[in-house]
């Protein structure tokens, strides 16, 4: 009906008077009476008012809680991404010979990709800060930086 319609002012007012009750109710310990005496209501209101703002509360929390899967779920996803990104990479380095420039492509792309997904992690907030010296050390692919720096042109491998 038209004389039923409630002002945004009404709405906030409502909102805020809600708010108090479950903050007095929650935090405070006060009764209902109390309550009602403080907010200057019925105690009906005050338990219809804790009611609605326990249901607001609670639709809220599952809209947070849908939105930080959906977080989750895209930052998996691009975990996966660059795990198969890795994968590959490591394939072609294990794929080609030793010392080539396959090979050190290879090794180049598994420090890119693994500094990338680092800096993901980090930027999504799951990782602190990317960690030194994240780049793999080289002697542990079976290549000393002095045969790296010869396949790559004197070219320093970032540490």
């Amino acid at each position: 009906m038209p004389g039923d319609r409630v002002s945004t002012s009404e709405r906030l007012q409502l909102a805020e008077r809600r708010r108090q009750a479950l903050h007095l109710h929650a935090v405070r310990r006060l009764t209902i009476p109390e309550i009602a005496q403080v907010l200057e209501v019925s105690e009906r209101t005050v338990v219809r008012d804790l009611k609605a703002a326990r249901e607001q509360a609670c639709e809220q929390l599952e809209r947070d809680a849908d939105a930080a899967e959906r977080v989750s779920d895209l930052a998996h996803d691009i975990d996966a991404t660059y795990v198969a990104a890795i994968r590959e990479a490591w394939g072609a380095y294990h794929a080609a010979t030793s010392n080539s420039p396959a090979r050190v492509r290879a090794l180049h792309a598994v420090i890119a990709a693994n500094e990338r997904r680092a800096e993901h992690l980090r930027a999504l907030g799951l990782l602190r800060q990317v960690p030194e010296g994240l780049a793999v050390g080289l002697n542990l692919f079976g290549m000393t930086d002095e045969e790296l720096r010869a396949h790559t042109g004197g070219e320093k491998m970032p540490s």
